[in-house]
């Protein structure tokens, strides 16, 4: 059975700050009831203090290296065929993670506060999603990553 039987929704590369660490936790648990192979890329432990630019950049290498292995190879419409590799960075306020990987050839980055936006990030291919929390509860990050990867 390959990957893409075992996780149809596809990857998702998880990284997060220490601001972020139990939220990060809760995400992943959702993120695989929704189909994902969730791979935590940090912080391991509240107390480990996160180099937030080598941990978003971290997470972003890994969706280039891991989108073109999963998608057909001359159609990379990875929203439509399910399959595919997605980033999700999470910090106070989504800004520093956004700011690291932004301008990354093959990131399409985005920093979104509602559904309206992870809805229009979908619509235009985004791959990697950034969050804050420090104005979002639980409910809304949740809304907002189900609408970013619908």
């Amino acid at each position: 059975m390959t990957e893409q039987n075992l996780y149809p929704a596809g990857k998702v590369y998880l990284g997060a700050d220490e601001v972020a660490f139990e939220v990060k936790g809760s995400i992943k648990d959702y993120l695989e009831t929704l189909g994902y192979l969730v791979i935590d890329l940090g912080v391991f432990d509240v107390e480990e203090v996160a180099d937030v630019p080598t941990l978003a950049r971290e997470v972003a290498e890994k969706v280039l290296e891991n989108t073109d292995a999963c998608t057909d190879s001359d159609d990379h419409d990875s929203h439509i065929h399910g399959c595919s590799a997605y980033g999700i960075l999470i910090n106070s306020t989504g800004v520093g993670m956004l700011m690291s990987v932004s301008k990354l050839e093959g990131i399409h980055a985005v920093l979104c506060a509602n559904v309206e936006m992870a809805e229009d990030a979908n619509s235009k291919k985004s791959n990697v999603l950034c969050l804050g929390i420090e104005n979002t509860n639980f409910e809304q990050l949740k809304d907002i990553i189900k609408a970013f990867l619908k």
